[in-house]
């Protein structure tokens, strides 16, 4: 018999109860024989019995890999996943992409046919035949291998030698397809086949992410097999869930730790209670000092990252002592550092103060040093002259590593310091790093600079945690993915803030929904998750959490970040805080604000903080009322702050003068336009590199003007006319958005070529309806202009303003036609622009200008047109979408003013209508409650072709 565990620490669990004195049945047997394994150790198993095994890639190595088949990446290819391609992270995510594909069973061959309507699925095939020809001519064997090779074997009846009485898989609920399919052969060698899945059919939004797992044992139709799916007792629930909130996680920290006293105080004992850390292991070390300044025991098996403890900051300072030129500050810290032991403060420090603050050659330290007599002056000396000379030459990571060490050792950094576990750790990383590199044929050469080796190393190190306490005693801290299948008395889950419960996808950068929807679709099965169903997981494990608690169950959840920025509850705390009658949280009271994240008044922060928090509770409301007027948590005002907000509409005040800007702000975000036209808030001045997206539209529209008043003839103009036309448009733009001169000359040949496509097909599939006779004419934006188009809404006479980017007309008909160009691919906005469904509801941009074009067409004397119609020009995708046929002026000016009075009766939903206006949302860095759009199943942009 066999039981299959998701951890280690389930196996002990299991074998715990089954060797007490009134355990019985499956999990005795499996106790007594040692037949606990987790799924890796499964593998191992099986593998064991293979004839010919290759060697297996490690993570590491198979990182490693991926990392320099990244890195030679043709430029075609490497432009096809994107702009983030030649960032930090890309291939890391690159990286986790292939994992996912191998792990679903696919190969290059399998990419073939949905890569045709997907440029990130063509370069995906690239790169992962790249890896498929990389791992063949290395002779080794990836996971997805190794998984292939164990199914053959017990399909084929090599492994187990002897039918199993029986399989138990216990816990798991989050398996690769090719994981599962080495689970399913496995059960066809089983008599009798138990799976217990933490999945409640009666509650299909907590465990909806557990559904592809139950599909595939009921996917296993054979009768001559026993399967039975265990479900967990529905009843079987905390004796008391209590919910908590705190001002901020060193509040919440203090909160728990009291709580775990408590429950030590009055009997239970401390193996018995655990912390869950919803927001990841980070938090571990802040509750650990709490707890133990009140004696509490506890451990963690992750805590901080590695990177992140003092051992390895003095190991790897030698890094930045490099990279910065040897600063002061940094010698002064290596010195301190009582780690090394060769090093003496009190007789160092005082010369070293002396030295060059800065950026110094170490030449000029040399002299400071000399003038220090004893041992650790010598040894500062020779630490620093070893460092300098890494920097200086390239280097095999066989001659690095070892010349690194010796700079360490110099320095009084080894196995004698102080924290023999945390040297281990070092070790140990280097080991790794060690394997990983000879894997891929990179331990002796070719020969790199010391970048390349402190990239391998924080590779290494890169989701290694350091340890707290020591196992088996004390208060467990733990993550709750690590929480998966054990059981506690009294648990608490803490930072339970909007997010902290959903996992991180590293391969989303490269493969989204999109992707994702097409491999499933061109494989005939459902081969991956979409992001919305990722999401629910974390439903999953509080869920499970409640059943496996069987006493209390605390939930708590800090009201802001360590920085004073306000944090909503999570999702699934607000589902069970509903589902239990639970108080709402409560707004903290605003404190200091951080202005210098927007560059304004620190009053004007406050403002929106005040506001923002006396919202806060309006995601405890149930989903229906939402979208309601539910009181100030429903996103409206109280009815004195509404009342003061008409004093912007008189005299000209700004929210008297209306843009089909701030219409469409409104009805996509009523939180964005709150910040934006209420508040009078900036965005941050991020000083890209590239232009800003207004400067390069600026210059298109301009542009387009020109080209179009030089005439255009039968034929599209060609580049260098288009060319022309840029150059001659850039005195409008304002210098500081350009960015780099460098990067703004690219961006100038990028959009010639853009506009020769817009030209190409303008020409071919959308002749013009008429002669143009205006562009950019603004209306209400100029004293000496033409003025804005006066609306009568019971709070005042408002203007409408803007720039209608051309205007054409039917010299026979007299008929209009509005032309509003988007310097943006097409997205779901835009055809909405165009539905006459959308129009005077969510969308009023063409509304607006349909009204400016009926105030030209009176004022050149041409009366009132036979009809008027609006289409969307997309530049960079080319496309033109409409026409939209204009209602009656009446109607116009109804639906218009409707939206204008509703915004100014103070009701500014904390909730995007459009969760895309989030991706490019100028008030992302200030903004609260981005996270709003989480809970909602966003629709997918159009394919970017």
């Amino acid at each position: 018999m066999l039981i299959v565990v998701p951890s280690r620490r389930v196996a002990a669990r299991i074998a715990d109860a089954a060797l007490a004195p009134a355990a019985g049945g499956l999990a005795s047997r499996a106790a007594s024989t040692g037949e606990i394994v987790t799924l890796s150790e499964l593998v191992d198993r099986i593998l064991a019995a293979h004839p010919d095994p290759r060697s297996r890639l490690s993570e590491l190595g198979t990182a490693y890999l991926v990392d320099d088949l990244v890195e030679g990446l043709e430029s075609e290819v490497r432009h096809l996943f994107g702009p983030g391609a030649e960032g930090p992270g890309a291939a890391r995510a690159i990286g986790a992409a292939i994992r996912e594909l191998r792990g679903a069973g696919l190969a290059a061959t399998d990419l073939v046919p949905p890569a045709r309507a997907s440029r990130r699925i063509r370069a995906l095939a690239a790169t992962l035949d790249a890896y498929e020809r990389r791992l063949a001519k290395l002779d080794l064997w990836d996971e997805a291998d190794a998984l292939r090779a164990t199914a053959g074997l017990v399909r084929a009846g090599s492994w187990p030698t002897e039918p199993l009485d029986s399989l138990e898989v216990v816990g798991l609920y989050d398996v690769s397809p090719l994981q599962g399919r080495l689970l399913l052969e496995v059960a066809r060698r089983a008599g009798r086949v138990r799976v217990a899945i933490p999945f409640d059919p009666q509650d299909p939004d907590a465990t909806a992410y557990a559904y592809p797992y139950v599909h595939l044992w009921e996917s296993l139709a054979d009768p001559a097999l026993d399967i039975e799916i265990e479900y967990p007792d529905p009843e079987r629930t905390p004796t008391d869930v209590r919910f908590a909130t705190a001002a901020d996680p060193t509040d919440e920290a203090r909160q728990v730790a009291d709580w775990a006293r408590s429950k030590v105080d009055g009997g239970v004992p401390a193996e018995a209670i655990a912390v869950v850390l919803a927001g990841g292991a980070g938090a571990a070390r802040r509750i650990a000092r709490e707890l133990a300044r009140r004696g509490v025991p506890h451990r963690a098996r992750r805590a901080s990252l590695l990177g992140e403890t003092p051992a390895f900051a003095a190991a790897m300072l030698p890094f930045r002592l490099i990279e910065e030129g040897f600063r002061r500050a940094d010698v002064e810290a290596w010195i301190a550092s009582p780690l090394t032991r060769s090093l003496d403060a009190a007789t160092l420090l005082a010369a070293v103060r002396k030295g060059p603050p800065s950026g110094a050659p170490y030449a000029e330290w040399g002299r400071v040093v000399r003038d220090v007599q004893g041992a650790p002056a010598r040894s500062l000396n020779a630490a620093l002259e070893r460092i300098e000379s890494l920097g200086r030459a390239e280097r095999s990571p066989a001659e690095f590593w070892p010349a690194y060490g010796e700079a360490l050792a110099t320095a009084g950094l080894g196995p004698d310091e102080a924290e023999p576990a945390a040297w281990e750790a070092w070790e140990r990383a280097l080991r790794d790093l060690r394997a990983g590199l000879e894997a891929v044929g990179r331990w002796e050469g070719p020969p790199a600079g010391w970048r390349f080796h402190r990239r391998k190393l924080l590779d290494a190190i890169a989701n290694q945690r350091e340890r707290i306490g020591r196992p088996g005693r004390g208060v467990t801290l733990l993550t709750p993915r690590d929480a998966r299948g054990l059981r506690f008395h009294h648990a608490a889950m803490v930072g339970l803030s909007r997010g902290s419960l959903a996992g991180p996808d590293p391969a989303g950068q490269v493969l989204g929904d999109r992707e994702r929807r097409a491999l499933n679709e061109a494989a005939g099965e459902r081969l991956f998750r979409s992001a919305p169903e990722a999401a629910r997981e974390g439903a999953l494990l509080l869920a499970e959490r409640m059943r496996e608690t069987a006493g209390e169950l605390l939930l708590s959840c800090p009201l802001e970040s360590d920085d004073s920025t306000p944090l909503l509850p999570a999702l699934e705390y607000e589902a069970a805080r509903r589902a239990r009658g639970g108080d709402p949280p409560a707004s903290p009271p605003v404190g200091d604000a951080p202005a210098w994240r927007l560059g304004r008044d620190p009053f004007r922060v406050v403002a929106l903080q005040t506001i923002e928090r006396d919202r806060a509770s309006f995601l405890g409301l149930a989903v229906e009322t939402r979208r309601g007027d539910g009181g100030r948590h429903g996103g409206a005002f109280e009815p004195g702050r509404a009342a003061a907000l008409l004093e912007l509409v008189a005299d000209g005040g700004r929210l008297g003068r209306w843009s089909a800007s701030q219409l469409e702000s409104w009805r996509q975000c009523p939180h964005q336009f709150f910040q934006r036209y209420v508040l009078g808030l900036k965005p941050g001045d991020e000083r890209p590199v590239e232009a800003e997206p207004n400067a390069v539209g600026t210059l298109v529209h301009r542009a387009l003007h020109l080209l179009h008043e030089a005439g255009l003839g039968p034929e599209p103009p060609d580049r260098a006319a288009i060319e022309a036309a840029l150059v001659a448009s850039e005195p409008e733009v304002d210098l500081p958005l350009r960015g780099d001169p460098a990067v703004w000359a690219v961006t100038r040949r990028r959009t010639a070529a853009e506009l020769a496509h817009y030209f190409a097909l303008v020409w071919e599939k959308s002749p013009p309806r008429g002669d143009p006779v205006g562009f950019e004419l603004a209306f209400g934006l100029e004293d000496d202009g033409p003025p804005g188009i006066p609306l009568e809404t019971r709070h005042g006479t408002v203007s409408l303003r803007g720039r209608l980017d051309r205007l054409d007309r039917d010299p026979a008909t007299g008929a209009l036609h509005v032309v509003d160009y988007k310097h943006a691919k097409r997205r779901k906005s835009h055809h909405e622009a165009v539905d006459e469904n959308l129009c005077g509801v969510d969308r009023f941009q063409l509304y607006a200008y349909f009204l400016a074009a009926l105030a030209w067409a009176e004022r050149e004397g041409h009366g009132p047109p036979p009809g008027t119609t609006g289409a969307i020009h997309c530049i960079r995708e080319p496309r033109v979408l409409g026409a939209l046929v204009a209602p009656p002026e009446e109607e116009i000016r109804a639906r218009v003013t409707a939206a204008i009075e509703q915004a100014l009766a103070g009701r500014y939903d904390p909730s995007p209508r459009d969760p895309d206006v989030c991706g490019y949302c100028d008030f992302r860095r200030s903004c609260r409650i981005a996270t709003v759009a989480a809970g909602y199943a966003a629709d997918e942009p159009e394919e970017d072709a």
